[in-house]
């Protein structure tokens, strides 16, 4: 039971970090992509 609660959790934080990594991703692109427009403009 406690490995299953450990694979449970392991698999949860994986889920977590992939969606934070993802949303950290797109804040970063967004602010290059608007500053490449503030320049380019």
């Amino acid at each position: 039971m406690a490995d299953f609660l450990a694979v449970v959790v392991a698999k949860a934080a994986m889920i977590l970090l992939e969606i934070i990594a993802v949303r950290v991703a797109q804040v970063i692109f967004a602010r290059a992509f608007s500053s490449k427009v503030a320049t380019a403009g």
